[in-house]
């Protein structure tokens, strides 16, 4: 009888009788009273049918993360509901002040393998005046694996978030989050090479090769366990041979001969890859994850089948979600221009070119010289010419900051290598980038720009005016000798 009595009274309780209990009952007496009055009347008759009170709590956990600094959050489940295989899967954003528009998650949710099934969005308005969406999505996985939601969801919203936040690229490549053990950092590593792939004459589009990795997720866990392996600090001697016999007995279970030659080619890239600098930190991120924004990753170009002629002696290729760009140095000691490109699908081409060029012109002034250039990927035909150029601003330093990454040191003398990278070449301190001219804006007015701004880079500065010729030219002589930008000598030669 009292059981029955207790089940009465608990069916008379309204919806928000009961929400005020959960939240006493999950933050305590004292802030769940005060968080009650602040939510008893935030939720919309909407929503109130649509979850139970216990789930309003699980988001009212998520809306209280939510601040004027960090405006999303978001949970990534399978409902119980559902069996442990099911493909339909269900995404809950939280964000403050304003509404997500669909338009602009259904593209990256599709990158990532899922298809929205519907929407249904919810306005919190709390007792203070704040203002939540609560959207909840209700999707399909298209993959053909099963997927564990559990195991799978940190790193899927941990992707979700850098790439709302564009700290990672939007595209198929991150269906491999969904499909294999990597995060989205770790995919970008991936990505990272097939940007090079194209720059370097691969015939696969981009598409072609994102869909062979997310058809083949054991080869492409494998490909970044190939790169961990090899460039992570705690990380012991490694045999590439005997890696690359492990790669071969897998791609005797590949029939199709595209993704064979695809992957051969990435295997070719990591061995290549000398130096990288995706393993050091940026202290200065006021986040839990400090991982660089960008990666950068120096070449031992002869070890690259197929390579254009000339090959480089050392290759530096810089990757972003905002700028892409190479350096190439025909010797230990070599210096040339950096050009701002606007050849998006080759600037590399341009770049090579430009190395032919100075090899005829100027093969008795400077045997040796070095090339680079960059594209910036984010500016827009509505953007003025002071916007595009503090863009073109920003990844000029990416690209220096890149450069210097994996550039060794000269400290009181004496080389030291820069952190968190494990090297497979001879110690090399010596970096020049001079400022030259491209179709965008002047890089010379760049080059002072960021003499003049950037704090941050670890760099020695010599500003050398050359004249060979008549010719004269601004170089920036790049050394990585401390912690912050110091100007420390102007030489004149």
């Amino acid at each position: 009888l009292a059981e029955i009595e207790q089940n009465l009274a608990e069916a008379a309780k309204s919806w928000n009788d009961k929400l005020k209990t959960s939240i006493v009952s999950h933050y305590g007496e004292e802030k769940g009273r005060s968080l009650s009055e602040k939510y008893i009347h935030a939720f919309p008759q909407s929503y109130k049918e649509y979850e139970l009170p216990n789930s309003a709590v699980a988001d009212i956990i998520k809306l209280e993360k939510l601040s004027s600094e960090h405006k999303l959050e978001m949970i990534f489940y399978r409902a119980q509901e559902e069996q442990y295989d099911s493909n339909h899967v269900r995404l809950k954003l939280f964000h403050k002040d304003q509404p997500i528009h669909l338009s602009d998650v259904l593209p990256m949710l599709e990158n990532m393998g899922l298809k929205v099934l519907g929407e249904t969005p919810f306005k919190v308005k709390t007792a203070d005046g704040t203002e939540y969406w609560v959207l909840d999505f209700t999707m399909l996985y298209t993959g053909d694996n099963v997927l564990d939601t559990t195991a799978r969801s940190a790193d899927f919203m941990s992707t979700f978030y850098q790439v709302w936040e564009n700290r990672l690229e939007n595209d198929g490549f991150n269906k491999l989050v969904l499909k294999t053990n990597l995060s989205g950092r770790q995919i970008s590593v991936l990505r990272s090479y097939a940007k090079y792939m194209r720059q370097i004459g691969n015939n696969f589009s981009q598409a072609y090769i994102e869909n062979t990795l997310a058809s083949l997720p054991e080869l492409a866990n494998s490909l970044y366990s190939y790169f961990h392996q090899k460039f992570a600090i705690d990380q012991g001697e490694i045999d590439s041979l005997d890696i690359i016999a492990n790669f071969e007995t897998k791609l005797e279970q590949v029939n199709n001969l595209d993704d064979d030659r695809i992957i051969r080619r990435f295997i070719d890239l990591i061995t290549a890859t000398s130096r990288t600098n995706f393993y050091q930190v940026d202290s200065k991120l006021k986040t839990a994850d400090q991982s660089k924004a960008y990666i950068s990753f120096k070449f031992d170009s002869s070890q690259i089948p197929d390579m254009p002629l000339p090959l480089p002696k050392f290759e530096v290729f810089v990757y972003s979600p905002q700028v892409e760009g190479v350096h190439l140095r025909g010797g230990k000691v070599a210096r040339g221009g950096l050009r701002w490109s606007d050849r998006r699908e080759d600037f590399r081409t341009e770049v090579l070119g430009l190395v032919k060029a100075q090899q005829v012109k100027n093969t008795v002034i400077v045997p040796v010289g070095a090339k680079g250039g960059f594209v910036c990927k984010q500016i827009l035909p509505s953007h003025s010419r002071d916007e595009a150029f503090n863009i073109g601003k920003e990844c000029y330093r990416t690209i220096i900051r890149g450069l210097l990454d994996i550039t060794d040191n000269i400290v009181d003398g004496e080389l030291v290598h820069p952190a968190n990278v494990r090297f497979y070449d001879e110690d090399d301190s010596y970096l020049v980038v001079a400022a030259d001219k491209g179709p965008q804006l002047s890089l010379i007015s760049l080059t002072k720009s960021v003499m003049s701004t950037t704090s941050g880079l670890v760099m020695h500065l010599h500003l050398v005016v050359q004249s060979v010729m008549t010719i004269k030219k601004w170089v920036l002589r790049l050394k990585a000798l401390g912690s912050q930008l110091n100007v420390t000598s102007v030489k004149w030669a």
